[in-house]
């Protein structure tokens, strides 16, 4: 019997990671991405009943047991939903852990509306250029250790994490890059040539920027250096665009996109 594909808002156990210091129990995840037939991955958000990361400034939502939609997720204490930490995962492989709720709406819509978009520091620029993102490690592009390579498949990364979180130095939302001569893309998957920012990756001539890999990693065992100059401000806005669609339906990417009606002008009595 096929199963049904994982939806917006569920929450599965997940076991923690070989390496994750202090997680010895399975954790909730609650799934954020968009999932068809063709999916060949979901994006899911780390959940904890722990404030560690929120109070560094990490976004996230707090569904405690007075909000009406608790009952329905499963949860057995007030946990916080971290879109600030992503968790990529294949869709077969999730559907083998339990599920155990859902979370519906106005905490969901708050999630998916707000802080989802902060926490991957959406249209929030690069570090290389004045703005939002100036001083921060959003747009950063990375190297990573033995470590995060063996982890994320990947030698190097772009950085995008909200401007604020990233200036902790924890822990990062980052899509990997990889060789596009070398490697198949899948929409949204972005390639990039003659940008300034690929000649320090090692040899690589046109990047592919693996947009539904998007996913957290540590900086600490993960990221061996950083290698400016750096992701420049187009690269970030086409990056940007591009993750809209691994979580947002088309009718809500058109809906963001639709203009504002002018109100008309009131007459004086």
């Amino acid at each position: 019997m096929t199963k049904a594909l994982p939806k917006i808002g569920e929450l599965y156990l997940l076991p923690p990671e070989p390496d994750q210091e202090g997680d010895k129990d399975h954790r909730p995840h609650m799934v954020l991405s968009r999932v068809m037939t063709s999916s060949a991955t979901v994006t899911l958000a780390y959940c904890s009943s722990q404030a560690t990361e929120a109070d560094l400034g990490a976004q996230a939502i707090l569904v405690e047991p007075s909000a009406p939609a608790f009952a329905a997720t499963g949860l057995n204490r007030p946990t916080y939903i971290y879109p600030s930490r992503l968790v990529v995962i294949e869709p077969e492989e999730l559907t083998q852990y339990p599920r155990i709720g859902k979370l519906e709406g106005t905490l969901l819509g708050a999630l998916r509306g707000s802080a989802l978009p902060r926490a991957i520091g959406y249209l929030a620029g690069t570090c290389r250029d004045p703005g939002l993102a100036a001083g921060s490690l959003r747009g950063a592009v990375l190297q990573f250790s033995p470590t995060g390579r063996d982890r994320v498949g990947s030698g190097y990364a772009v950085v995008v994490t909200d401007p604020v979180f990233s200036r902790q130095h924890e822990s990062l939302n980052v899509i990997p890059v990889l060789d596009a001569d070398e490697t198949t893309s899948q929409y949204p998957d972005l390639t990039f040539e003659n940008r300034d920012w690929i000649a320090p990756l090692g040899g690589i001539k046109r990047a592919l920027v693996f947009t539904r890999l998007v996913q957290a990693i540590r900086v600490k065992p993960d990221v061996s250096r950083l290698l400016p100059p750096h992701a420049d401000a187009e690269t970030m806005r086409e990056i940007d665009l591009a993750m809209r669609s691994i979580f947002l339906t088309p009718d809500e990417i058109a809906a963001m996109e639709a203009p504002t009606p002018l109100e008309e002008p009131t007459s004086p009595e």
